[in-house]
């Protein structure tokens, strides 16, 4: 079931078969330049099932669900979506995504929800003069009278902090987790709790706890498979398309995972007189160490040893690559610019050549 939660909702869903078509057309007529909305036509399946724990997964929940980490940081569904009053509710296994009128679609406070009443030592709130002054790895929130330090604070502050976990609710526990009831050290957060483990080198390490399925289970929430939605796939982290957008008014490149942002920077494309071609492309070519040579017998003439990381997409030569020398990328860049092929800084690109694989699929446009 699909909830239409704003009226833009079904506007987005005419926009989606409106983009298909252009995409089609642009792909076998290579008319340019095409102009990317909101949402591509290649954001992926808008009905997803898990076999794993028999739960679908739709709409403006899975957007979300797939935005904000997925699997490996919100885990799988637990439930169908739970009416709550206003409030529209799915649970998976680290957590709840709901959905209120006055907010919208958000990552709910379940850590907040499971430990209220809890009045146990460790959720007495401490007081500035009794934690001392922070520094780093020590800090304390004065907002719920609760510190985080040593591993958990290092996992806190690199997968998001506040906006992601919220505020420490307690100060680190020992308390017996999971279906082993295993007895480890934790800490809660508004959204999430916190579960010191071992690595497979046997280090300690920081997971993210199962708390949304525990809560799902007491509160006999329907945990119970369910049959899989009509139109929906079976999950999968391929099912969402890669792909690459590059403005070439802001001479900026976003890479997409369906509609979720995944990296981003700046670019320098081909200067007036080596124009980048516009339309719709694929990466047909990569080469890590790449020589590169144009223009020969002519004053442009150019030869090039170990261009780094370069991803070829249109025909002639044009690809996307690392430019070393280059310090300067954006806006005004391109009137200076390459023979048509997309400079890029050297670092991101790196990150974008592992990421992307033979075929994706890249639309540049005005």
């Amino acid at each position: 079931m699909t909830i239409w939660r704003n009226p833009q909702r079904k506007l987005r869903a005419a926009w989606r078969a409106f983009a298909v078509m252009t995409v089609v057309l642009l792909a076998t007529a290579l008319i340019a330049p095409v102009a990317i909305g909101a949402e591509s036509p290649l954001a992926g399946p808008s009905i997803v099932y898990f076999p794993a724990t028999g739960h679908n997964v739709n709409g403006d929940f899975l957007e979300f669900w797939h935005a904000n980490g997925g699997a490996e940081r919100i885990g799988n569904p637990i439930t169908e979506e739970v009416k709550d009053g206003k409030t529209v509710k799915q649970y998976f296994e680290r957590g709840v995504v709901e959905y209120t009128p006055a907010i919208g679609i958000s990552y709910g406070l379940l850590g907040t929800e499971a430990v209220r009443g809890r009045h146990d030592a460790p959720f007495m709130p401490l007081t500035r003069d009794q934690f001392g002054p922070d520094r780093a790895g020590h800090l304390f929130f004065s907002q719920t009278g609760h510190s985080v330090t040593g591993l958990f604070a290092n996992f806190w502050q690199q997968n998001g902090s506040l906006g992601v976990f919220g505020f420490p609710l307690s100060e680190p526990t020992r308390e017996a987790v999971g279906a082993n009831k295993d007895v480890t050290t934790v800490q809660y957060f508004e959204r999430a709790r916190f579960e010191l483990t071992k690595d497979a080198s046997g280090q300690d390490t920081v997971r993210l706890g199962n708390l949304g399925k525990e809560f799902a289970l007491a509160q006999d929430l329907g945990v119970n498979p369910v049959p899989k939605d009509a139109g929906a796939m079976d999950y999968s982290a391929s099912i969402w398309p890669k792909w690459i957008d590059v403005n070439l008014n802001t001479q900026h490149l976003v890479a997409y995972e369906g509609n979720s942002v995944v990296q981003q920077f700046d670019i320098t494309s081909g200067e007036p007189t080596h124009e980048t071609p516009t339309g719709v492309f694929q990466i047909f070519s990569k080469v890590k160490d790449e020589r590169m040579k144009g223009d020969i017998g002519l004053p442009t003439a150019y030869d090039i040893k170990h261009v780094p990381w370069t991803m070829y997409f249109a025909s002639g030569g044009y690809a996307i690559h690392g430019a070393p020398w280059r310090s300067v990328y954006g806006p005004g860049t391109e009137a200076g610019g390459s023979h048509g092929c997309l400079n890029s800084p050297v670092a991101q690109v790196a990150i974008l050549y592992q990421w992307a694989p033979l075929g994706t699929t890249v639309i540049v446009h005005m």
